[in-house]
């Protein structure tokens, strides 16, 4: 199973949580993508319930999704992550939006980010990765919202695709959607 997990303030409603699904329903694949909850705590709750069944699955994140999907990796060793222009160590990008209201730009959800946010964040940061080999990271030197070289140095053993220009959306998604399912595939095996 792919489980699908998208950016801040973003849903299953994303353009790439869509064709993700779309792409692995085509193909026979199960896949889930889940809206989740702003607080990283009560996401982390959700996403476990897909992880119950102890089976190997890959997560892929994009972004904050990313993120999550490092630290679900580092703690259930049977995953596989795919991270596409990941966000590493997101409370200290996000400790400017504490006090700030948030909207979601798919389903429209209002917020107010707060310290508690912040510190759900930190509590799942990670140091490192333990297994490179179970990691894919997907990132575009165009990112206008992370700098692709701190995921490049974090992952730095991870298998690589850096590409040139893009952006934070992560340009013509669809062209590794084979890619990423080929990289699922091995987690079955």
């Amino acid at each position: 199973m792919i489980i699908y997990l998208h950016g801040l303030n973003s849903s299953a409603g994303s353009e790439k949580a869509r064709l993700m699904v779309e792409y692995c329903g085509k193909n026979g694949i199960a896949c889930a993508a889940p809206t989740l909850h702003h607080r990283p705590g009560e996401a982390m709750r959700q996403i476990e319930k897909y992880l119950a069944d102890g089976k190997p699955h890959t997560v892929v994140g994009s972004s904050m999704g990313g993120f999550y999907t490092t630290w679900l990796c580092e703690q259930h060793r049977h995953l596989r992550g795919v991270l596409i222009n990941p966000a590493v160590k997101l409370a200290d990008k996000l400790s400017d939006f504490v006090g700030v209201e948030q909207k979601n730009y798919n389903g429209g959800e209002d917020y107010l980010f707060e310290q508690v946010h912040l510190d759900e964040f930190r509590a799942l940061e990670t140091n490192g990765i333990s297994d490179p080999q179970r990691y894919l990271l997907m990132v575009q030197k165009g990112d206008e919202l992370l700098d692709y070289r701190e995921a490049v140095t974090f992952y730095q053993d991870a298998v690589h695709i850096v590409e040139e220009g893009g952006n934070h959306m992560f340009v013509d998604f669809p062209r590794h959607l084979s890619t990423i399912t080929e990289f699922a595939a091995q987690t079955a095996s």
